[in-house]
């Protein structure tokens, strides 16, 4: 029997660079870092992994 081994992979800034809301989040000195971390935490939690 042949084991196929699916390899996904996260590329963490990439996903965060893709948002333009967490870029305008992180970009805002005004914005506290507790919704910062929130922004970027969402960011990659909506993130799609790319294949290897």
């Amino acid at each position: 029997m042949c084991e196929r081994h699916n390899r996904h992979t996260f590329d963490l800034a990439a996903a965060v660079a893709a948002s333009t809301f967490a870029v305008d989040m992180l970009a805002d000195s005004k914005i506290k870092d507790a919704s910062k971390r929130s922004a970027v935490r969402t960011a990659i939690l909506l993130a799609r992994p790319g294949k290897e």
